[in-house]
């Protein structure tokens, strides 16, 4: 999904600029700190539109991982969401359920929008 990708992309760009901006000239130590001065300031309006949408999705993600979070198929522990995760020959998934119990790794093809839409169908 190229739209999911744009967003990622340009949060990291929007990251980078926070850093450059406010982490490199000595103003602030703190990544978030330097995002929301970054975004107050000095974003323009459709960098403030990229930055909400993939917020939007991040704290969706939190809401519906507290109440649909997966169990490791091995050992029972909840297992942990990660993004843009490499398997063992290299190959790159969007997404992916890690167990820090036992390393069981879960790989999807989802992104984090499509891995949205997957928890708020089931019922």
């Amino acid at each position: 999904m190229s739209g999911s990708n744009d967003i990622t992309q340009a949060i990291k760009d929007i990251i980078s600029r926070a850093r450059a901006r406010y982490i490199k000239t000595g103003i602030t130590r703190n990544i978030s700190i330097a995002v929301e001065k970054y975004l107050r300031n000095n974003a323009t309006p459709a960098e403030i539109s990229t930055y909400a949408i993939g917020s939007d999705n991040i704290n969706l993600i939190r809401t519906l991982l507290k109440s649909k979070r997966p169990d490791c198929s091995k050992c029972g522990a909840p297992l942990k969401l990660s993004f843009n995760v490499l398997d063992q020959e290299g190959r790159r998934f969007p997404t992916a359920f890690e167990c820090v119990q036992c390393g069981l790794v879960c790989y999807l093809s989802h992104t984090l929008p499509e891995l949205i839409k997957v928890l708020l169908n089931e019922s």
